[in-house]
């Protein structure tokens, strides 16, 4: 988990610091129909929850998620 979180950071090192770059209405500007930044980082802090309640602790309400994790295992 420590390496993935790593990573993690690593590929969103840019994409945050241009993001600090931002005034607090373009944070919150949706482009071309999209997601405002604000929005998209609100939705990744929901998914990475639920995928490490299910996948590390074992969230039984989920496990639709585990399937569709193992079914993508072979493209690493």
């Amino acid at each position: 988990m420590r390496a993935a979180w790593q990573a993690l950071e690593q590929a969103w090192a840019s994409t945050i610091e241009r993001a600090r770059r931002l005034t607090e209405e373009q944070l919150h500007e949706s482009v071309g129909g999209e997601w405002s930044f604000v929005d998209t980082l609100r939705h990744l802090v929901f998914a990475m929850d639920k995928w490490f309640t299910t996948l590390i602790l074992g969230d039984e309400e989920f496990q639709h998620i585990r399937y569709a994790v193992r079914d993508l295992a072979h493209l690493e």
